[in-house]
């Protein structure tokens, strides 16, 4: 048996010791690949991804082949047949170092323009002379806030004013980039403090900023997470009702009333209409909002009504597909908003 050939039996026959580090290879490779996919899906859109997936599919089409007609010459012992062949790992060496690359560099330019873009977490150029009063309105957010602190076109994070008079832009409410909120839903102001509702699963909270003093964005001071209840009946808040000294606060998937104290930072449920959704699916309820006598009144989806919560009375009102309501205190009228057209 000659060098070569040898070389080549132990290659493919007595190599099992280093199948845990191959497969460990491959699999840094595939998450490396994964990563920089997603990159082009969230900065360049689906078109572009494509066509990238479809190259890296060729060139895996490629090299698999090449393996296997290799593999079948050295099984029959092909005379002249080099071990070594540079070919295949110097592509997929520069392959991947061209991936990481490329990851590292847009992770440097992000960091570059969420620093240096003044116009960073704003919709639009912002009207200064913009006339009060404001509206607030809260954005549906992203799963990945910091990926769209400078890109309002992938998604819009944080609370945001606009004029009553003309409907301007008057700029952020919130400090966007150092509270990274991701799916805000509900507000209210306690005490002079904005209360934000956080929807995203893996963090589900109430988001606080400070006093609004100026024009400027009003402070992160902080976030309340659930204390005291079970963590799945305070999936995804929705909608955030002040009273007094509490916070209430219906949840979408935990579908529970929640209430909570400011003062203590304590939770109770106040009423669990039906079983916390585990799943990825949305869960039954939606706003919220409470009359003079302590009524709750919340916005079922599931069973088209809205539930009206009055001590230890409960009842519905048939509504197709609520979205949320509101109390008008002078005139004793609730108001319901709702995705259907046959109102």
């Amino acid at each position: 048996m000659n060098n070569e050939t040898f070389k080549a039996a132990m290659k493919f026959n007595a190599a099992n010791e280093r199948t845990l580090l191959a497969w460990l290879r491959t699999a840094a490779m595939i998450s490396v690949v994964a990563a920089v996919l997603a990159k082009f899906e969230n900065r360049y859109g689906k078109h572009v991804l494509l066509l990238v997936v479809s190259l890296v599919a060729i060139a895996i089409a490629v090299a698999i082949v090449q393996f296997w007609y290799r593999r079948a010459l050295y099984r029959n012992r092909v005379k002249g047949l080099a071990y070594s062949h540079r070919a295949g790992p110097l592509v997929t060496g520069c392959a991947v170092t061209l991936l990481l690359s490329y990851s590292a560099l847009q992770l440097v330019s992000f960091e570059i323009e969420a620093h240096m873009n003044k116009n960073c977490g704003f919709l639009r150029p912002v009207v200064k002379d913009a006339s009060p009063p404001f509206v607030y309105m809260s954005m549906h957010g992203s799963t990945k806030p910091y990926h769209i602190l400078c890109r309002p076109d992938l998604g819009v994070g944080g609370i945001h004013r606009f004029s009553l008079d003309d409907g301007s832009y008057a700029g952020p409410v919130t400090d966007q980039r150092a509270s990274l909120i991701s799916l805000p839903r509900g507000i209210a102001e306690h005490d002079g403090m904005l209360v934000v509702a956080d929807a995203n699963r893996k963090d589900s909270s109430l988001v606080v900023f400070g006093n609004c003093s100026s024009r400027e964005a009003r402070p992160f001071l902080g976030r309340i997470r659930p204390l005291g209840i079970p963590v799945a009946n305070f999936i995804h808040p929705y909608a955030v009702v002040a009273r007094s000294d509490m916070i209430y606060v219906s949840t979408q998937d935990g579908a529970s009333v929640v209430a909570l104290n400011m003062s203590s930072g304590e939770m109770e449920v106040v009423s669990q209409l039906s079983n916390p959704r585990h799943s990825k699916h949305d869960g039954p309820l939606r706003g919220m909002d409470i009359d003079a006598w302590g009524c709750y009144h919340v916005a079922e989806r599931r069973m088209h009504a809205v539930v009206h919560i009055c001590r230890d009375i409960v009842w519905h009102t048939k509504v197709d597909t609520p979205i949320d309501v509101k109390v008008d205190p002078l005139n004793k009228v609730l108001y319901v908003g709702s995705f259907s057209d046959r109102h």
